[in-house]
């Protein structure tokens, strides 16, 4: 399974109080902890670990009831199951991972770049928030759109694509200042939410923007709204019920209603 990850590390740490005392996992059945058990291995050793991945593509149902020896429809009822104990994650485009591997694997990345980084001359290297941004930019729906992604150097700096559901919350966004902030703080919100509870929280803020007619300067820096759970103060907004458009009378009506008007005016 090992097509051409970026970490090469041979083992991984395991939590064996933690896997103990997940009460999600222990809700399930004794079959259904089992696969999670192989798709946890499956992860451990995809091209992006903590990811289910096939190569560089999503892994399909019926690969993975390949690879444990299960029919495909028990593979699905089971994945179901883990579902509804909110065991997995799954990022927007299908793919499920495992949060926590997941995050591991981000920050393997950061401290790798680190290690590539430190050994040149201040002036050549990136700031922190931009290695930060640009190591854990590389999501698994990346890998899963283009098997050629690798990072590039562009005048000694490091560089790495910026995710697409990022590109998407930033053309949304009114204020387009701090991109590479904004990203770095995007990222870490989206290593333990998903890219869409973002995108509902920038809505009702628009909603807001709208209803209150706000001017572009006093509008929060993209940053600003991302930090410290800002973004969350919008969630639970529910923005008015636009009003109806007023049906036009039809002639006959606007007699009638003139006839109502001018009753007593005529003369007997």
């Amino acid at each position: 399974m090992d097509h051409g990850r970026e970490d090469k590390n041979p083992w991984t740490k395991w939590f064996w109080a933690d896997y103990e005392s997940d009460d999600g996992l222990k809700s399930c059945g004794l079959k259904a902890q089992g696969l999670w058990m192989r798709m946890l291995s499956i992860m451990s050793r995809a091209v992006k670990r903590g990811y289910l991945l096939d190569g560089v593509n999503q892994m399909e149902s019926k690969t993975l009831a390949r690879l444990v020896g299960e029919n495909e429809s028990e593979i699905d009822l089971l994945i179901k199951e883990l579902f509804s104990h909110g065991v997995p994650s799954k990022t927007p485009d299908g793919i499920i991972f495992n949060r926590r591997m997941a995050r591991e694997g981000q920050l393997s990345e950061i401290r790798s770049l680190a290690g590539r980084l430190g050994g040149r001359p201040r002036k050549q290297t990136e700031s922190k928030t931009e290695s930060k941004a640009k190591a854990l930019s590389a999501s698994a729906s990346e890998y899963a759109s283009s098997s050629k992604r690798k990072s590039m150097r562009r005048g000694g700096v490091v560089t790495s694509p910026v995710p697409p559901a990022f590109e998407a919350f930033w053309a949304k966004y009114p204020k387009k200042l701090g991109k590479q902030d904004a990203m770095a703080e995007w990222i870490r919100i989206t290593a333990k939410e998903t890219p869409a509870i973002l995108e509902e929280a920038l809505d009702k803020y628009l909603a807001v923007i709208k209803r209150d007619g706000t001017e572009v300067r006093f509008i929060k820096h993209p940053t600003t709204f991302l930090r410290k759970d800002r973004w969350r103060d919008y969630l639970n907004y529910e923005p008015p019920a636009e009003a109806e458009p007023e049906r036009k009378l039809t002639p006959s009506e606007r007699i009638e209603i003139w006839e109502r008007e001018h009753a007593d005016k005529k003369s007997f």
